[in-house]
């Protein structure tokens, strides 16, 4: 009842979420000011979140700082860092939290009750009561502090200092940032919230502490509580532990308006390796801010638009932009925080015709607004946000994602409730769709726009270089410029920080945490999927009958393990390409158009697979559709069209695979250590080398040389098309349909358009040749992601549950504390696979011997492992936490097909459960031995700065950009 009281909240309203199954509740804490919504359903993971209005007012990153810095320990858990301590021992579905250009959020979820609260209790006095007031070491750590070495130069070293170094390395990240300041000059906006790392060292501890007072107090906090629960108890809580000690101030925090600027322009410069063409390699960006967060309906309809005209190569805007030879990869996109932001971006661009890309975006806007938006793509594109709205599958809980939604309209002052779900205002645009509403809207944005700007970036060989000199200066400068008596205050706090990395948390701190024991826990594994085998006319058929709500989850896997290695790149690329190129029956748009009308998705993929019982390499073309109830008629001739009848025009595959290039070489830099590490285990592991070739550095090599040689391989085409054929029509094929039976049996009136070939799949004998044991790879960034790789089967050993624990142990303990704590890397990871591979790789490090040498030592570490019996059983739990991760419909239908296809039956998983559970400090001091055993027959990757690269060239025995 509204205006009731329950433990200091008063009640706002109550309010039905249909498409949740859900009520939603608001609150207002009086005493303090904290809002609370909690959404009210069945959902057994329950989410906790709290976020906070941070306004950055410069670019040294103060939010991101704080975010890192307050989850090292607080008040009530004096800890070093529990939230490592809750990775090592909590039953969390999620634990994390993000800085975003305006808000910090802390969210959780767990689906274990006595979890939760710990959870909620340990994130709740981290922000309020977080320990950085008494410990400075945390803010050099976590931000950035002046290294003063005895026999080197000074340098800057911080986790957040050298994450941003990372990021600032990707020209996607450097041409944002210049957007984002070109069109919010005098607000929040046109800082870099993460932090620019030429500023980050000017934040001071003062600045940094003064922060945190002004902005983490409850009146500027936004509590979202989510799932099955006793919400008194929770509202209990917060109010006696936190919100009834800290009143209100007055303080209102917000963000101010932004008048329109016009339409400015800048122009900077991006980082590319020496072997990279200086020419049509230009990235151009332009952004049209539109509206604020309250015109949800033009945001979402602007989504839309940009869909429709610009989402594949033949829809009008990137048809236009592409033919006009200004550049080879063009999108569009909205953006909306406070304002709405259309975003148009053009990659490998031809740099003099910059002036003129304005012009050409008008151009072709205004002609397609006299023409008129295709209504067909129109509604396809809508109802493809419909069918992912309904579909209502997230990475990670529902209630994170929900979490997140609200702060859309909650955060600068709006009703939270709306944003839980998008259909009633999809529904609305749906009554305007055949009116000129579209026109009108696109039109009103870009060619009568009074706030806009555009940002030029061109290339530069020699950049990298240039700011890695302005760092050591201004780091020789600093130095410099201290007096004896601040040299040395520096070079104590410098050890003080190495001291508080190295010292163990005391007993009494330890006992502050609040842990679940093994008796916690579920006594069986997980349910298994249900899987049926059967057969549609001669087609075998895996079925999962689960409960889709509504939905066919279909996949068509065509057996490929007859095809070589390089047949594989190959093939990889022309799975990305179907979809994007016409059919015989269709052109592209008119194949985009009915995909999204009648489908929520179709695409194809390769796929390989170890099996566990055999250890055969399985590898798979798959073919992925979805769809609702009343369109699964339309998921068999639609499949069949996209693969047996898609015609390789010689144009259009030279633009798809100019895009897959950029695509790569972007993901390179961004994502530098899955490269790394994949190619790292290449050189072990048949399995990975065949993964290597279809998502890795084979892959981006194979394009690249494919890009290359385009205009010289005539019949390039007629071999993707010959591919196409004996893949689709000669290949042994399975079915996996994953649905209610109703739906199933819908299907099954669907006549077969792919015909199972049941010959022998026979595979001769592979050819891999040469691949390096020691890569160096040279990329144009900052910072370095190294990948090394240990295979245990060279020693005769195999998988256990028992290493899963060693895993996150050596992980979150010796890892966490060697290469991110005390290194200053972002990230690091270890893993024992069940493959054979014993797999460690580090994100956006400042190292490479370092970290290389960390792993390399890693059975000395694991020889002298002790610890208490409830840390030991900590690490069990977030072992068995892991396994128990609850499931959505789409991916169990996933899960379900690997397991089958890999014979990872119950028996065997449960016999790893088995063994995890019973892991013990004597199997840690075992496993040393393994890892000895092997490690000194290591092979590593590093993807890195070509200078890392060229410091640390004897280490490796091939080197390639």
């Amino acid at each position: 009842m509204a205006n009731e009281v329950l433990h200091g909240f008063r009640l706002l309203e109550s309010r039905p979420v249909p498409a949740l199954s859900a009520v939603a509740h608001r609150y207002v804490h009086e005493y303090s000011g904290a809002e609370l919504l909690y959404v009210e359903n069945n959902d057994p993971e329950k989410v906790f979140s709290i976020a906070f209005k941070t306004i950055p007012d410069d670019s040294t990153g103060v939010f991101h700082i704080l975010e890192h810095s307050v989850l090292c320990g607080s008040d009530k858990y004096p800890l070093r860092e529990p939230f490592v301590d809750l990775l090592k021992g909590s039953m969390q579905t999620f634990l994390n939290a993000m800085t975003f250009g305006d808000k910090t959020m802390y969210p959780v979820a767990s689906m274990n009750e006595k979890d939760f609260l710990n959870l909620m209790s340990i994130y709740l006095d981290a922000v309020f009561c977080p320990r950085i007031y008494s410990k400075k070491e945390i803010f050099m750590q976590e931000g950035w502090h002046l290294e003063l070495p005895d026999d080197g130069d000074p340098y800057f070293n911080g986790v957040v200092y050298n994450e941003m170094k990372g990021a600032y390395s990707n020209a996607d990240s450097v041409m944002w940032k210049l957007l984002q300041n070109a069109l919010f000059p005098d607000i929040t906006y046109g800082y870099s919230s993460g932090g620019d790392p030429a500023v980050i060292p000017e934040l001071t501890y003062e600045g940094f502490l003064d922060h945190h007072r002004k902005f983490y107090h409850p009146e500027n906090s936004y509590i979202f509580l989510y799932g099955e629960m006793n919400l008194e108890e929770k509202l209990a809580y917060i109010d006696r532990e936190y919100l009834s000690k800290r009143p209100k101030t007055g303080n209102q925090i917000s963000i101010p308006e932004q008048k329109p600027i016009g339409f400015s322009v800048k122009n900077s410069t991006y980082s590319i390796s020496e072997q990279e063409s200086l020419e049509n390699n230009a990235l151009l960006c332009m952004g049209y801010v539109y509206g604020d967060y309250s015109a949800r309906q033009d945001i979402l309809l602007m989504d839309i638009i940009c869909e429709a005209i610009a989402g594949n190569n033949e829809a009008p805007l990137k048809k236009a932009v592409l033919a006009s030879g200004a550049g080879k990869e063009f999108s569009a996109y909205t953006y909306s925080t406070k304002y709405a932001t259309l975003v148009f971006e053009l990659h490998k661009g031809d740099e003099t015709k910059a002036e003129q890309f304005k012009s050409l975006i008008e151009d072709a806007v205004r002609d397609i607004c006299q023409k008129g938006i295709d209504r067909d793509a129109l509604i396809a594109c809508l109802n493809a946000r419909e069918f992912s709205a309904r579909e209502n599958e997230h990475y990670g809980p529902a209630g994170i994602n929900y979490a997140t939604e609200v702060m859309d309209g909650w955060l600068y002052g709006g009703d939270p409730i709306p944003y839980l779900t998008v259909l009633d205002v999809l529904a609305d645009i749906r009554s305007l769709i055949h009116t000129n509403a579209p026109e009108e809207l696109l039109s009103r944005v870009v060619l009568e726009s009074e706030h806009g700007a555009m940002v030029v970036l061109t290339p530069s060989k020699t950049l990298s270089e240039e700011q890695a000199k302005v760092e050591r200066e201004k780091a020789l400068a600093l130095a410099a410029s201290l007096s004896d008596s601040e040299r040395a205050q520096i070079k104590k706090e410098n050890e003080a920080l190495r001291l508080f990395q190295t010292e163990e948390d005391s007993p009494e701190a330890k006992a502050t945490l609040p842990r679940l024991s093994l008796s916690d826990l579920n006594d069986e594994c997980s349910p298994d999927i249900p899987t049926e085998e059967r057969t549609l006319g001669n087609v075998p058929v895996l079925y999962h009958p689960i409960d889709t709500n509504g939905i066919l989850y279909a996949k068509f896997y065509f057996d490929v393990s007859r095809l070589s290695l390089e047949d594989m790149s190959r093939v990889s690329l022309l799975c990305r390409m179907l979809g994007s190129l016409p059919t015989e029956q269709h052109s592209t748009v008119e194949l985009d158009t009915a995909i999204k009308t009648h489908l929520g998705s179709l695409f194809a993929t390769t796929e390989t697979m170890l099996d566990k019982e055999t250890g055969e390499i399985h590898r798979y073309v798959s073919v992925s559709a979805s769809a609702l109830a009343q369109n699964v008629d339309k998921v068999m001739p639609l499949a069949a069209e996209l693969a047996l009848t898609t015609r390789f025009d010689e144009e259009e595959v030279k633009h798809l695979l100019q895009q897959e290039v950029i695509y790569g070489e972007q993901y390179l830099i961004g994502a530098g250590s899955s490269f790394a590490l994949r190619r790292a285990q290449a050189a072990k592991k048949d399995v990975a080398k065949y993964i290597d070739a279809t998502e890795g550095y084979g892959y981006l090599t194979y394009i690249r040389k494919a890009l290359a040689d385009y205009e010289k391989t005539s019949d390039y085409c007629a071999q993707l098309s010959v591919l196409a054929q004996e893949i689709f029509t000669q290949s042994p094929l399975l079915m996996s349909l994953s649905c209610q039976e109703e739906l199933y049996q819908e299907f099954a009136k669907t006549p077969l358009q792919f015909v199972n070939n049941c010959c022998q799949n026979t595979e001769n004998t592979p050819v891999f040749g040469e691949y390096s044991t020691h890569h160096g790879i040279s990329i144009p960034a900052a910072v370095a992601f190294d990948g090394m790789c240990m295979d245990y089967t060279e020693a005769g050993y195999s998988y256990t549950g028992k290493m899963a624990v060693a895993s996150r142990i050596i992980s979150l303990d010796y890892l966490w504390n060697a290469v991110r704590v005390r290194g200053g890397a972002y990230g690091v990871s270890m893993s024992f696979d069940d493959n054979g591979v014993i797999g460690f790789s580090s994100y956006r490090d400042p190292h490479v011997k370092e970290t290389l040498d960390a792993f390399r030592d890693t059975a000395t570490y694991l020889r002298n492992f002790e610890t208490d019996k409830e840390s030991m059983e900590g690490y069990i739990i977030s072992v068995i936490s892991g396994m128990d991760k609850p499931l959505r419909p789409k991916m169990k239908a996933k899960i379900g097909d690997i397991r089958y296809l890999t014979h990872n039956d119950q028996a065997r998983r449960r016999k790893i459960r088995c063994e995890a559970l019973s892991t013990t400090i004597e199997d840690m001091h075992a496993l040393a031995d393994v890892i000895e055993a092997v490690a000194d027959n290591a092979s590593l990757c590093v993807v890195a700065a070509s200078a890392k690269i060229e410091d640390n060239k004897s280490l490796f025995d091939t080197i390639t950009t």
